[in-house]
């Protein structure tokens, strides 16, 4: 008696067991044509929950329009619940000639994606490829501070993305960061338009800045002595070491010259056709060109007058 007893016990259990595990079902699916691509894995799920959507799969010249039941009109919804094993297949639409040519732009905008449909371009009338987007703080690459793209055709194989090497300027603007590995460069936020021309190989854009970007230097002279440079290894930087407004600096002239000779006290950013640089802002030119010799010279420029003096020491 004890003997059958206890096995019925055994039996009861197993059962409760078993029925609190609830049934598990799979769910399979299938690209639905030859290919060496893998399909997706099987999901195992339980009996009420739901199955997890795969990654979208591709197929060239394709386009993919969900996964369906067998003989389904309606895609299937990954929100119903599971309640039997089924297998879900792959739909496709065959593209037309000329929706299978797509150009794409990929950047520090989108994590770098080749084939975002987000930044797919858009072919216009006269056969050339835009696209217009927000360069703003929040999808510029920080470690490089800039923005950077290429357009693509949806791979970032070397034959199939293109860069600085058909930018419409040559030599194309570089990142002063050094990154890019071979895309277009641009510093300031804006809006930027994005023309591809397949036939020509060419990448044409423009950046529009919303507001001027100034910035206020350190007095600097600049002309035709120094290249007209205000930045870098020729610019001429005046400093105030007393802090009383007037900047001075010594100018070592090597040979006679002349040169016009201004004082630049602010900075403005240019991106436009003949690329991006720091261009002078406010500034204040001496009266005429100075004919100077061969020798030392003392500029000094007043905050407040605006006034400058050259005398040669």
């Amino acid at each position: 008696m004890k003997r059958i007893i206890y096995g019925l016990l055994v039996v009861l259990s197993f059962c409760f067991f078993v029925g609190c595990q609830g049934k598990t079902y799979e769910v399979s699916f299938d690209l639905n044509y030859e290919t060496t691509q893998p399909a997706p894995a099987t999901q195992k799920i339980k009996e009420g929950e739901k199955a997890t959507e795969p990654l979208q799969p591709t197929r060239e010249g394709y386009e993919f329009l969900g996964w369906f039941k067998e003989d389904a009109e309606e895609r299937y919804d990954f929100g119903t619940p599971v309640t039997s094993t089924f297998t879900l297949y792959a739909r496709w639409r065959e593209l037309e000639e000329d929706e299978k040519v797509a150009y794409y732009l990929g950047g520090s905008f989108n994590n770098y994606d080749a084939a975002d449909p987000d930044y797919k371009m858009t072919k216009d009338e006269d056969g050339k490829y835009s696209f217009t987007l927000e360069l703003t703080d929040e999808n510029r690459d920080h470690t490089y501070d800039g923005h950077y793209y290429k357009v693509t055709a949806g791979s970032w194989d070397a034959d199939k993305c293109w860069g600085i090497d058909i930018y419409y300027i040559q030599p194309a603007p570089l990142s002063p960061t050094g990154a890019g590995l071979g895309s277009i460069w641009h510093w300031a936020n804006g809006t930027l338009k994005v023309t591809f021309d397949p036939e020509e190989m060419l990448i044409i854009d423009e950046l529009v800045i919303p507001e001027p970007i100034i910035e206020e230097i350190e007095p600097t002279v600049y002309g035709k002595f120094n290249g007209w440079a205000i930045e870098g290894e020729n610019a001429f930087v005046l400093t105030d070491p007393d802090g009383d407004g007037i900047y001075t600096g010594m100018i070592e002239f090597e040979e006679a010259g002349t040169s016009d000779f201004t004082v630049v006290v602010s900075r403005k950013w240019y991106d436009d056709q003949w690329g991006q640089r720091w261009g002078a802002e406010d500034q204040y030119k001496l009266e005429s060109d100075l004919a100077y010799e061969e020798g030392t010279y003392l500029f000094s420029f007043n905050a407040e007058t605006k006034e400058i003096i050259v005398v040669k020491q």
